[in-house]
C-alpha cells in the first residue's frame, strides 16, 4: 500500500471526463438564413448552428388514396411554411385539405424540446415525432404505413402539441428523448388520435426551434512541474529510508 501510495502522490499529470448539455436556437423567419436544392418536386432546405447541421424536407399526402408526396419548404417573416402538390394549398403548414409535415434530418442525435409558433389561423395543434431511423420510402406510401414503420423501431416519441396559441414557444418532449430525426406538422391523426383535434383545422408556421444535446469532453492532461516531481520522489525515499532503519 505505501509503494501505491507513494505512485498516487507522483501522479501529476490527469486528464478527467465529463459532458456538457449544447443548447440550440434555429431562427426559420429568414430565407437568407437556408441554402437550398432541388428535391425532385421538392427541395431541400439546410441550415447550421453551432456545430448542428439540419436539413429541412417537406412532405404531404396529395398522393392518389392519400400517397404522401415531396412538397416545397419555404419560409417568410413568420417562419417556415410548405407548398404541396395540391393547387388549393394554403401556404401553412397546415391539415386542411392535405396533412403537411416536416423532417428535420440532424447531422447527430438531439432532443427536439421547444417549436416557436410564429403565425398560426383557426388553430394550431400539432404532432412532434423522433425517431432514430428512417422508414423505407415508396411511391405507395401513406402517412399511416409511415407511422407504423416507425412504432414498430426500437426508438420513438409521439407528442401531440395541443395549443391553442396563435404565436410563442411550445416546450415538449420533457423526458429529453434524442434522435437525429423529427417529424413535425399540423395534427395528423395518423401519428396519435385524440378526440377533438379533427374537429378543427390547424395552420401554423414555424418560425423556429430549440434543441440540446450531450457532448462528452476530456479535458488535456496537465503537463507536471519537474522541481516539484523531483521533491516529492526524494521525500518518499528520505521516507522509506527512515522506515528501513527504524526496522533495524
Amino acid at each position: 500500500m505505501l509503494k501505491s501510495g507513494i505512485i498516487a502522490m507522483g501522479l501529476l499529470a490527469a486528464s478527467q471526463a465529463f459532458a456538457t448539455t449544447t443548447v440550440s436556437t434555429f431562427d426559420f423567419t429568414s430565407s437568407s438564413n437556408f441554402s437550398s436544392t432541388s428535391n425532385g418536386d421538392g427541395n431541400v432546405y439546410e441550415i447550421s448552428q453551432g456545430g448542428l447541421d439540419l436539413d429541412i424536407t417537406a412532405y404531404a399526402d396529395t398522393g392518389n388514396n392519400g400517397e404522401v408526396e415531396t412538397a416545397e419548404v419555404s419560409s417568410n417573416n413568420h417562419g417556415l411554411l410548405v407548398y404541396n402538390q395540391d393547387n388549393n394549398d394554403g401556404h401553412y403548414v397546415d391539415n386542411s385539405n392535405q396533412r403537411d409535415m416536416l423532417l428535420f434530418d440532424f447531422n447527430k442525435s438531439v432532443a427536439l424540446t421547444q417549436l416557436n409558433i410564429g403565425y398560426s389561423s383557426n388553430d394550431s395543434d400539432m404532432v412532434v415525432i423522433g425517431f432514430n431511423t428512417l422508414p423505407s420510402y415508396s411511391s405507395s406510401s401513406t402517412w399511416s404505413s409511415i407511422a407504423s414503420a416507425i412504432t414498430a423501431g426500437t426508438h420513438a416519441v409521439f407528442e401531440i402539441i395541443n395549443s391553442g396559441a396563435t404565436s410563442g414557444w411550445e416546450s415538449f418532449n420533457n423526458g429529453g428523448f434524442e434522435s437525429q430525426y423529427w417529424l413535425v406538422g399540423a395534427y395528423n391523426k395518423y401519428f396519435g388520435s385524440s378526440s377533438g383535434y379533427e374537429n378543427g383545422k390547424d395552420y401554423i408556421k414555424i418560425a423556429g426551434i430549440m434543441t440540446s444535446h450531450e457532448d462528452s469532453n476530456t479535458t488535456p492532461p496537465v503537463e507536471a512541474n519537474a522541481p516539484a516531481s523531483l521533491g516529492l520522489m526524494a521525500a518518499a525515499l528520505v521516507f522509506m529510508w527512515n522506515r528501513r532503519r527504524i526496522r533495524k
